[in-house]
């Protein structure tokens, strides 16, 4: 629950409530420093001490909630202190309240700024501990929602299985079901078998029909692919060199009675 994310709504708000109550309890402890510092004289050693308790209340309060803004949310130690808070300040205002009709202001000149200070008093306890309930009120929804959110998310993950990766696996299971099948020895050979009645038994060629196909086809392969040849490329001619004439010697007649003397002289 705590991965879950949060609404920044909800974390504006978290933010404006926790600067609000900060600011309102700052505002308390300087009241409770004014109250101490015009009647510390008229006070007796019960209401000093309650006052200051209330001063180190709102101070501390002021701190922690400025502390939590800057922090991280998380839902348990939000819990955890707003409840320090609202417990410390249930306590101040209910021992306030139950002081408040036995304290009588003395009869002297700041008797209506007595009386003014502790209605004050008495009023801003008991709003800061109207806030803080509020806030946690928020604070509980919230947590409620969330955990509900997580139930239905954790209670709807099988039947997205079920609807949609089941399909897939079927599938999965059949293609490759498929490919064992198609890929088995006895499927990918080339020679059926003999003993099946649906495929002819092979005839096999004698030595001399097999030489005899064999010539056949490597002519036939030649010639077509002269053929081929012929047509694919054009025939060019080369240029014929005319031969030169050779013409028969002219002897003279001494000439040519040597040589028939050595023509008869061979024979």
């Amino acid at each position: 629950m705590e991965s879950m994310p949060v609404s920044p709504t909800f974390l504006r708000i978290r933010v404006i409530a926790f600067s609000l109550i900060a600011f309102l309890s700052f505002l308390w402890a300087i009241l409770y420093t004014l109250d101490m510092y015009w009647l510390f004289d008229t006070m007796g050693a019960p209401e000093r001490i309650l006052i200051s308790l209330m001063l180190l209340n709102s101070s501390a309060t002021c701190i922690i909630l400025l502390v939590l803004i800057t922090r991280e949310f998380r839902p348990w130690l939000d819990v955890a202190r707003v409840l320090l808070l609202f417990a410390t300040h249930i306590c101040s205002a209910v021992g306030y309240t139950i002081w408040f009709p036995t304290y009588s202001c003395p009869g002297t000149e700041p008797a209506s700024m007595c009386r003014m200070f502790n209605v004050y008093i008495l009023a801003i306890n008991w709003l800061d501990i109207v806030l803080l309930i509020i806030y946690a009120w928020g604070l509980t929804t919230l947590m409620v929602i969330r955990r509900r959110a997580a139930k239905q998310a954790h209670l709807d993950i099988p039947e997205e299985k079920f609807e949609i990766d089941a399909p897939d696996a079927v599938e999965i299971g059949r293609g490759s079901l498929i490919h064992t099948i198609r890929d088995s020895p006895a499927r990918t050979s080339q020679t059926p078998s003999t003993s099946s009645s649906f495929y002819p038994a092979p005839q096999t060629a004698s030595p001399y029909q097999s030489r005899h196909n064999s010539t056949q086809s490597s002519r036939t392969q030649t010639s077509r692919t002269h053929s081929r040849t012929l047509t694919m490329s054009p025939i060019v001619e080369e240029p014929r060199v005319p031969e030169p004439a050779v013409g028969k010697p002219d002897l003279s007649p001494r000439s040519s009675a040597r040589l028939s003397k050595a023509r008869q002289s061979f024979m």
